[in-house]
C-alpha cells in the first residue's frame, strides 16, 4: 500500500495527530509527505469552499434579480389595479349623478 493511501485510509486528524507524536520521524520522508498531504488537503478544502461560497454569491444574485422583476411586475399589476378602481369610481360618480338628476326630473 502506498503511504498516501495509508494518510487517506488514517483520515486526516489522526495524521496530524501522528505527525504531532512523531510516528512518522521528524525530518525524514514521511514526516514531510504527511505534511505535504495535510496542506494538500487543507488547500483542497479551501477551494472547495471558495467555489461553494461563489457558488451561494451567484445564487443570492440570481435571487435578487428575480425579486426585483416580480416587484416590478407587482408594481405594473398595482398600477392596473389602480387605473381600474379609478375608472370604477368615475363611473359610479356618473351613476350617482344620473340617478340624482333623474330624481329631480323625474
Amino acid at each position: 500500500m502506498r503511504f498516501e493511501d495509508e494518510l487517506e485510509e488514517a483520515g486526516e486528524d489522526a495524521v496530524r495527530q501522528n505527525l504531532a507524536l512523531g510516528r512518522y520521524g521528524r525530518g525524514r520522508g514521511r514526516d514531510i509527505a504527511a505534511t505535504a498531504w495535510l496542506a494538500r488537503k487543507d488547500q483542497e478544502r479551501e477551494a472547495a469552499s471558495k467555489a461553494e461560497s461563489l457558488e451561494i454569491a451567484r445564487s443570492t444574485k440570481d435571487a435578487g434579480w428575480a425579486a426585483a422583476e416580480a416587484a416590478r411586475y407587482a408594481a405594473r399589476e398595482a398600477k392596473n389595479a389602480n387605473t381600474i378602481a379609478t375608472l370604477a369610481l368615475v363611473a359610479a360618480v356618473i351613476a350617482i349623478a344620473v340617478s340624482i338628476i333623474s330624481t329631480f326630473l323625474g
